[in-house]
Order: structure tokens, then sequence, then C-alpha cells
């Protein structure tokens, strides 16, 4: 019975590792960098803080000292306020380098019910490689965003 435990647990182990290896992203860097922002909105529009979130990294910080965590305060009210919205982004330009992109987005949030204008405008979106780990061990690299510039937002939401 021992035996059959470990061989169960092997063979368990295998297939995590097998599946670990053949989900590492191999997508290009430009589309990688794409997706930080289609996944992102999604992740906004369906009020998934925690996965929204997980393209920020956690040195964030801005010029009206917005820092990660007053960042994620704002998000969480966003999320949690009654108004449904509709989230339009448009990727502007979109510059690479080896660890390090700019991004210009036009952003346009309208409430869902009756289409005001709940915010707009262009962002310029500055994100760096970090190192990173895919399911759990295998090191890789991930484009998250360090610094927002013009956002909109003062950093006085409360003491954080």
């Amino acid at each position: 019975m021992k035996i059959i435990a470990i061989i169960a647990l092997i063979a368990l182990l295998a297939i995590y590792c097998i599946w670990a290896v053949t989900t590492i992203d191999r997508r290009s860097e430009a589309q990688r960098l794409q997706a930080v922002f289609v996944e992102g909105k999604a992740a906004l529009e369906s009020r998934d803080l925690g996965a929204a979130m997980s393209f920020v990294s956690k040195d964030y910080k801005d010029d009206s000292g917005l820092n990660y965590e007053r960042l994620r305060a704002l998000a969480a009210q966003a999320i949690r306020s009654a108004t449904q919205f509709r989230l339009e982004t448009h990727l502007l330009a979109l510059t690479q380098t080896d660890n390090k992109a700019t991004a210009r987005v036009r952003v346009l949030a309208t409430a869902a019910d009756s289409g005001v204008t709940l915010y707009a405008r262009e962002l310029t979106v500055t994100l760096r490689k970090e190192k990173t780990r895919h399911a759990l061990f295998i090191p890789t690299e991930t484009w998250r965003v360090v610094k927002f510039d013009n956002l909109g937002f003062e950093s006085n939401i409360g003491d954080l």
C-alpha cells in the first residue's frame, strides 16, 4: 500500500512538472506586452482586483505620490462602487527596449446605464520586466507597470 502511494505521488509530481513546462508563456515580447493591456482591462471590467493588480509592480511609484498600496486602494474603491462601467482602451504607441517599455494609452470609462463619462485620459505607462516564477519553480520574466503618467488621482486617499 505504501508503494502505491509513493508511485501515485511521483505520478502526480510528474504530471505537475509536465503541465508547468507546457504552459510557459512562449509569445513574443510584443504580444506579451500587449497582453498586459488586454488582460488588465478584462480584469478591471470583471472587477477582479487581484488580477488587475498582478500587472502592477510592487515598486510602483508615480509623480503624484501614488505607490502600489495607494493605487490598490484606489482601484478597490472604484471596483466596489455600485456604478457599472464600460472601459475602452486604445493603445496609441508602444516602444520597448530590453527590459523597459513605454506605452501611450487612451482610456475611457463610461457608466454602463447612462453613458456618462466617468474617466477620460491619455496615459503614459512605463513597464519593466520583473523576474517571477511560473508554477512556483520555473524562472521567468513578466511585464509589470511601474508608473502611470497623467493618471489624474492624488495620493491623499487616507492614511495608507
